[in-house]
């Protein structure tokens, strides 16, 4: 599989538009949420990378469906560990800038996992590692 990606992939879908000095991919719109309140919504589900969000951020009502997911994330305000049981077949993962000081902040739920970025992520613990069986290539530049 290609090892380069942005955004959600999943089947022949692939999020390339990007947007704004982060360069992150461009989230779809919400449905049929209130202008006045479509901040607060997108502010609750980015708390936690809830199947919500996922939902949202990869434009997909199917999440088992989703291989490679490249987001940023600060683990200090957002919980990340339940990424794994909303993305069970997730195969690679790029969080290349975001705040994860250690590999166990991710959770237990990525068994599926064969590529990990975690580069420039103030990484300052691997353990946990080992939660993750099928993990090929492990990428920790600039911590």
């Amino acid at each position: 599989p290609e090892s380069v990606f942005n955004g959600c992939r999943h089947g022949e879908n692939r999020f390339e538009e990007r947007s704004g000095p982060s360069m992150r991919p461009v989230v779809p719109p919400l449905a049929e949420v209130p202008h006045k309140d479509m901040e607060l919504q997108i502010h609750r589900m980015q708390e936690s990378l809830s199947e919500e969000f996922l939902t949202h951020f990869c434009g997909t009502n199917d999440l088992r469906s989703v291989e490679h997911l490249e987001i940023k994330v600060d683990i200090t305000a957002q919980s990340v560990e339940d990424m794994g049981r909303a993305l069970p077949n997730l195969l690679q993962l790029k969080l290349t800038g975001s705040t994860v000081h250690s590999v166990r902040n991710l959770g237990t739920g990525l068994e599926r996992l064969q590529v990990l970025w975690l580069g420039q992520c103030g990484l300052q613990d691997v353990g946990g590692v080992s939660s993750m069986p099928n993990l090929r290539e492990f990428y920790l530049p600039f911590n």
